[in-house]
């Protein structure tokens, strides 16, 4: 019989992981002070500034992620302890 199955744990693993990375990612937030490279300066603290801005939205991207993984992961085991009770109460004798 051909279906879908998942380890509980690597779920919750792979959210971890989305939530841990965020947050290092995050540490990293505000923009180092620009460094002084004469009449480049300002140039370079703009592209310093516009990649921050991107990490911040892959940060917000992980912990998205990250929630949604977990859900997924509490969805699946309520769904598959939800069928697994159904099918104890129409055959005592199947799987359990």
């Amino acid at each position: 019989m051909g279906g879908t199955h998942a380890q509980l744990g690597d779920l919750e693993a792979l959210a971890s992981k989305l939530r841990t990375g965020a947050g290092e990612l995050d540490g990293f937030a505000a923009p180092p002070p620009a460094p002084q490279v004469g009449v480049a300066t300002e140039a370079v603290a703009g592209a310093m500034a516009m990649l921050t801005l991107s990490a911040a939205g892959i940060v917000e991207a992980m912990n998205y992620a990250g929630d949604e993984v977990a859900q997924g992961r509490n969805l699946y085991d309520e769904t598959d302890h939800g069928n697994a009770g159904d099918i104890a109460r129409t055959d005592p004798n199947g799987p359990r």
